[in-house]
């Protein structure tokens, strides 16, 4: 139904930062072969408190195909043509993790996409939201143990070997190209932030889990 050139997909709790629209449109005017871009993401409370900044090196397809999607889908904006030509999300088959299968379709399809180092969105964590909910992140994992086998991503021994070594080479990108490196992983600073079961509805039955 979109008729821009351009299209976003943003969840309902969270919202884009002051003038990332205009860095995006230039970004796509300065970088015409570009398919889509992404960008960096700031972690929020219920409260729009602050708990904690991601930021990304590049676009890198072994560390997505091996296990790390650096790409949040709430920064991710894609030319339109990119849907028409290979349709839109398989929610009904993956209620979590769509965003990540699509993202290993670009990369099957050969897309090129960028990276802006702007912060994009913020992602909110909170007591009714899915995201802070330990039934939807468990079945996250599942989905994309299922989604890697489907794209050819071998799993046992080898498949945690590759995902460590995606792991490290995308601390070594970010030291390189950004000057800086995570020192804390992201689960242990949204610990806190993380219930059991948190309070929301779901069309697609995602609260069942």
């Amino acid at each position: 139904m979109a008729t821009g050139e351009v299209v976003a997909i943003l969840n309902a709790d969270d919202c884009y930062r002051p003038g990332v629209l205009t860095t995006v449109a230039t970004a796509f005017e300065q970088h015409p072969d570009w398919d889509g871009l992404f960008g960096d993401i700031v972690y929020v409370d219920g409260d729009g408190r602050e708990i904690f900044r991601r930021e990304e090196a590049m676009f890198d397809r072994q560390i997505i195909r091996y296990g790390h999607n650096v790409v949040n889908h709430q920064t991710m904006f894609l030319r339109r043509a990119v849907y028409l030509r290979l349709g839109g999300y398989r929610y009904k088959e993956f209620k979590n993790c769509c965003d990540y299968e699509y993202v290993m379709r670009l990369i099957h399809a050969g897309c090129p996409i960028g990276h802006v180092p702007v912060y994009i969105v913020n992602y909110r964590y909170h007591e009714h939201g899915q995201s802070a909910d330990l039934r939807v992140r468990a079945n996250m994992a599942r989905e994309s143990a299922a989604i890697r086998k489907e794209y050819g991503v071998p799993g046992g021994w080898l498949g945690n070997a590759l995902s460590a070594y995606a792991r490290l080479k995308r601390q070594l990108e970010k030291l390189f190209l950004r000057g800086k490196c995570d020192f804390l992983p992201g689960n242990l600073l949204l610990k806190k932030h993380l219930r059991e079961k948190t309070s929301f509805s779901s069309n697609i039955g995602v609260d069942k889990l």
